[in-house]
């Protein structure tokens, strides 16, 4: 009896071990894409490929990426943004109630307060982040939109 249940043990053990190696070797070729959209005076959009970046700061990952490869300046304090490309909160917008925003296609990010905001991007609704820049979740064709809203006083 002791014997069948040692070989029984050794099958399962073996199944398991092969199983995890096979979950290890991921031969997936793209991590995939994701876009981020500037919304300032003009819109632009960045196509950017996962496979590029590490993603160890959410959202920041992507803007640092950016900014090495493309130029894309940016400013943070803490996981506060402050300016990316021209969306930039300054006293010239505070004073006209316009603050930079940033709005999120994916669920897990969503703001789910009272106070959620939402934008239109091409055919896609987008609503606002309950997290900070750097808790971000950047996933393959998630769409990270970043523009201002306008606080009515």
């Amino acid at each position: 009896m002791k014997t069948k249940i040692y070989k029984i043990v050794a099958l399962i053990t073996v199944i398991v071990m092969m199983l995890a190696l096979s979950a290890c070797n991921n031969d997936s070729d793209s991590a995939g894409e994701m876009t981020l959209v500037i919304a300032g005076d003009s819109i632009v959009k960045y196509e950017v490929d996962l496979d590029d970046v590490e993603i160890t700061e959410g959202l920041v990952s992507v803007l640092k990426h950016l900014n090495e490869e493309e130029g894309l300046e940016y400013e943070i304090s803490g996981t506060y943004l402050n300016k990316v490309g021209e969306v930039e909160n300054n006293a010239a917008n505070a004073a006209e109630g316009k603050y930079l925003y940033i709005y999120t296609s994916v669920a897990e990010d969503i703001d789910v307060s009272q106070f959620a905001e939402t934008v239109e991007y091409e055919g896609k609704t987008l609503t606002s982040s309950g997290v900070g820049a750097t808790e971000m979740h950047i996933d393959d064709g998630c769409v990270i939109y970043i523009g201002y809203l306008i606080w009515q006083q």
